[in-house]
C-alpha cells in the first residue's frame, strides 16, 4: 500500500475514532443524567413511603380526631351553604339591577320623548294647538302596559300643569317657565335614577365583598384543618430523642450553611462574573469555530493530497501498463496502422485506419450484395430456362408419339420406337 493510501486510511481511522469518542461522551452524559434521575426517583420513593406510613398512621388515629374532622366538615358545609345563599342573593340583586337598569333606560327614553313632545308642544302652542292627546298610546305599540301607564301618568301630569284654558293664549315667558319646570322634573328623575344606580352598585359591591370574605374564611378554615392534621400526624410519629437531637443539629448546621451561602451569594459579584464568563464563553466559541474551520481545511487538504498521490500512482501504473502493451503488441500495431505512430497519435491513427477499413468493407459488402443479386437473377433465369426446356421436351415427346403413331409398316402395324 502506497504512502497516500496509508495516509487516507489513517485519516479515516481518526475520523471514525472521533465519532466513537463523541458517541461515548454522549453515552456517558446520558448515563450520568439517568443516574441523577434514578437518585431523584429513589428520593421520591422514600418520600412516598414516608407519606404512605403517615397516611396509615393517620387512618389509625383515635375517634376524637375523627370527631374533630366531622366538626370541621360541618363548619365547611355551613360556610359553603352561606356562600351559596350569598351567591343566590347576588344573583337576585343582579336581576333587580338589570330590571332597574331597564327601567332607567325606559325613563331616559321617556324623558327624551317628553323633550321632543315639549318642542312640538311649544310649536303647537305658538300655532294655537293643544297638547297631544292620549292617542300617543298608538305611537308606541311596543311599550309594555306598566311603562305605558307611567308614560300616560307623565302626560297627565303635563296636562295638569297646563290646563286647557292656558293653551289658548300663551306668551313666550309662560312657555319658557313651563319648559324650565319640565326640565327640572327631568333632572330630578335623572338624579333619582343615578341614586338608584349608585345604591344598586353599592349593594352589589357589598355582596361581592361578603363573598370574598367567605372565600377567605373558607381558605383559612382549610389551612387550619391542614395544620391540625399535620400536627396530629406529628404527634403520632415516634422518634428517638437521640435521632431527634441529631436531626436538630443537622438542621442547625444546614441553616448555618444556607445563611453562609446566601451571604456569599449576596456578597459575590455574580453579574460581573457572569458577564466575564459569557465573554470568555463567546471567545471560546469563536476559537472553537476557527479551529473547526482549520480542521476542515486540513482534512480537505489531506484528502486532496491523498487523492493526488493516488492519481499519480494510477498514472504511473497506466504508464507502465502502456509500455508493457507497446512492447507486446507494437509489431501487430505496425502491421495494422504502420510504423509512423506514437502513443499520443495512436488513437487518431487507429481511427483513420478503422475508417479506411470500414469504407473498404462497405465497398466489398456492396459488391457482394451486387454479386448475390446477379446470382439470384441468374438462378431465376436458369430455373425459368429449365422449366421452358422441360415443357418443350414434353411437347416434343408428345408430338413424336403422334408422328410415330401415324407411321405403319407393311402390315399396317404401328411402329413403336423403343
Amino acid at each position: 500500500m502506497s504512502e497516500p493510501s496509508k495516509l487516507k486510511v489513517r485519516f479515516d481511522e481518526i475520523f471514525e475514532a472521533q465519532k466513537y469518542t463523541k458517541a461515548i461522551d454522549n453515552i456517558n452524559k446520558i448515563s450520568k443524567f439517568q443516574r441523577i434521575e434514578l437518585g431523584k426517583l429513589k428520593i421520591h420513593e422514600a418520600n412516598f413511603k414516608e407519606l404512605k406510613d403517615k397516611a396509615e398512621r393517620r387512618d389509625r388515629r383515635p375517634r376524637g380526631q375523627a370527631t374533630v374532622s366531622q366538626v370541621e366538615i360541618a363548619a365547611a358545609e355551613k360556610v359553603s351553604a352561606e356562600k351559596h345563599r350569598l351567591k343566590t342573593e347576588a344573583h337576585s340583586i343582579a336581576g333587580k339591577l338589570e330590571q332597574k337598569k331597564n327601567h332607567a333606560e325606559f325613563l331616559e327614553s321617556s324623558l327624551e320623548s317628553l323633550r321632543t313632545n315639549l318642542v312640538e308642544l311649544k310649536e303647537s302652542c305658538m300655532n294655537g294647538s293643544r297638547l297631544p292627546s292620549t292617542n300617543m298610546r298608538n305611537a308606541w305599540p311596543h311599550i309594555e302596559n306598566g311603562q305605558m301607564s307611567e308614560l300616560i301618568s307623565s302626560i297627565q301630569l303635563l296636562r295638569s300643569i297646563l290646563s286647557a284654558d292656558m293653551m289658548v293664549d300663551l306668551d313666550d315667558s309662560q312657555i319658557t317657565r313651563f319648559v324650565q319646570r319640565v326640565h327640572k322634573l327631568s333632572r330630578d328623575k335623572e338624579r333619582e335614577l343615578e341614586s338608584v344606580k349608585k345604591a344598586t352598585a353599592d349593594e352589589l359591591r357589598q355582596t361581592q365583598a361578603n363573598l370574598t370574605k367567605l372565600d377567605q374564611r373558607k381558605a383559612t378554615l382549610n389551612q387550619e384543618k391542614n395544620i391540625r392534621r399535620r400536627q396530629a400526624d406529628m404527634t403520632n410519629i415516634d422518634m428517638d430523642e437521640g435521632a431527634k437531637a441529631k436531626l436538630d443539629a443537622a438542621l442547625s448546621d444546614a441553616e448555618e450553611r444556607l445563611a453562609k451561602a446566601n451571604s456569599d451569594w449576596d456578597s459575590a459579584s455574580w453579574d460581573q462574573n457572569l458577564k466575564a464568563e459569557k465573554a470568555n464563553l463567546k471567545e471560546l466559541e469563536q476559537e472553537a469555530t476557527r479551529l473547526g474551520e482549520e480542521l476542515f481545511q486540513i482534512n480537505k487538504l489531506a484528502k486532496d493530497r491523498a487523492a493526488l498521490e493516488y492519481a499519480k500512482k494510477e498514472a504511473k501504473n497506466a504508464r507502465q501498463s502502456l509500455e508493457t502493451m507497446l512492447s507486446t503488441h507494437q509489431e501487430q500495431l505496425n502491421e495494422l496502422i504502420g510504423s509512423d505512430w506514437t502513443p499520443d497519435t495512436l488513437q487518431e491513427e487507429f481511427e483513420a485506419v478503422l475508417e479506411q477499413r470500414t469504407h473498404t468493407l462497405k465497398d466489398l459488402k456492396t459488391q457482394q450484395d451486387s454479386a448475390v443479386q446477379q446470382l439470384s437473377q441468374t438462378q431465376f433465369e436458369l430455373k425459368t430456362a429449365r422449366a421452358t426446356a422441360a415443357k418443350k421436351k414434353a411437347e416434343l415427346d408428345k408430338n413424336m408419339a403422334k408422328v410415330l403413331a401415324s407411321i405403319t409398316d407393311d402390315q399396317d402395324n404401328a411402329i413403336h420406337i423403343p
